[in-house]
């Protein structure tokens, strides 16, 4: 008789979240599982093998290693912050929520609305921990984190890109 997977094997290893199924056998949810094989396709960019540069930006030079390692080291900081702001907004039993992490969490919110204010919610953290106990906070956490992990991701910010990339020159 099989065994019956335990509660952490039904974990993302990213994020925490728990997932019905993982993806290639790597234990990631359906969110973290393409943006790992995004950076992982990504650091195999290679001036030496053009079919290596699928998703490099076709209106950039493909000759120089130097130009295109700057722009692979961009792209994969993309990702990888991708990658952290799921781990974020993952599990909230995995760490203690106060506050400060509700103020935060808010704010990212805003932001993502576009408000007009930059951050809104600065300075709220007391209300926060004097209004909710740990319970509503967990409750409150995760849907809020919920609601940040459904906002449609568009993609690796290629401004973002070539500003690092301009950075390391």
């Amino acid at each position: 008789m099989p065994s019956t997977p335990s509660s952490k094997d039904r974990l993302c290893r990213n994020c925490g979240i728990e997932i019905f199924a993982h993806k290639a056998k790597k234990g990631l949810c359906g969110q973290c599982y393409p943006i790992s094989l995004r950076i992982e396709q990504v650091a195999k960019w290679n001036v030496q093998d053009p079919k290596s540069l699928r998703g490099f930006p076709r209106a950039y030079p493909r000759e120089n290693q130097d130009f295109i390692e700057r722009i692979k080291s961009g792209v994969i900081q993309e990702l990888r912050d991708r990658l952290n702001d799921l781990r974020r907004w993952g599990n909230p039993t995995e760490r203690e929520l106060d506050g400060t992490s509700f103020e935060c969490l808010f704010n990212e919110l805003a932001m993502r609305c576009k408000t007009r204010s930059h951050r809104p919610f600065f300075g709220y953290a007391n209300i926060f921990d004097h209004n909710f106990n740990r319970d509503q906070k967990r409750m409150l956490y995760s849907l809020l984190s919920k609601m940040l992990r459904d906002i449609r991701w568009h993609g690796v910010n290629w401004d973002q890109v070539f500003l690092h990339g301009r950075s390391k020159a």
